[in-house]
């Protein structure tokens, strides 16, 4: 009785200590090592390069053009701000739940007119992006570049319908698409 006590109390902490460390070689596994932005943008220059058989001109010419855009994006990400300002904005003493409410739909349309914006803002980046890129590429170049980005909007959209995380860290909810789609 003893022994057989003693035998699967081995036994589950044998299965315990086996779990916990495959968990956390998987999970040491999954967590990609992070670029600097100038690795990223040389990883996607030299990728841009190779795909697309670029000149040495045309690969200058798309360092600029991808440091410009990271740039951009970098400003853009620093004047949207995280929120926290915007979420102080309702009293938490002041007893009366119906102006709680309708202080927090304020700051709900609030916050939707400002990623309306920034949605906006970041569309027109991106079109500027490609209008540059258009005339540094050939028709052909061009044309396999936009291919190229079509694959990789469905693989993204099979990613996020699965609800697989993207590199960010972030996990969608609900298997909607992006609205902003060429």
């Amino acid at each position: 009785m003893k022994t057989t006590r003693i035998l699967m109390m081995t036994i589950l902490m044998s299965i315990f200590c086996v779990t916990l460390s495959y968990a956390q070689q998987s999970q040491s596994q999954s967590q990609k090592p992070k670029l600097t932005p100038e690795e990223r943008i040389a990883k996607r220059v030299d990728m841009l390069k190779k795909s697309l058989n670029l000149t040495d001109d045309q690969t200058s010419k798309v360092q600029a053009l991808q440091t410009q855009m990271f740039n951009d994006m970098k400003q853009f990400r620093g004047t949207r701000g995280s929120g926290e300002a915007n979420r102080g904005k309702v009293k938490a003493n002041s007893g009366d739940t119906k102006a709680k409410a309708e202080g927090t739909q304020a700051n709900s349309d609030e916050m939707k007119a400002k990623l309306e914006k920034a949605r906006t803002e970041m569309k027109a980046k991106r079109d500027a992006y490609d209008a540059q890129l258009k005339t540094i590429l050939t028709p052909d170049q061009y044309q396999k570049y936009q291919d190229m980005q079509k694959d990789r909007q469905k693989n993204w959209d099979k990613k996020m319908q699965k609800g697989q995380k993207f590199q960010g860290g972030h996990q969608r909810t609900d298997s909607t698409k992006c609205q902003d789609k060429k």
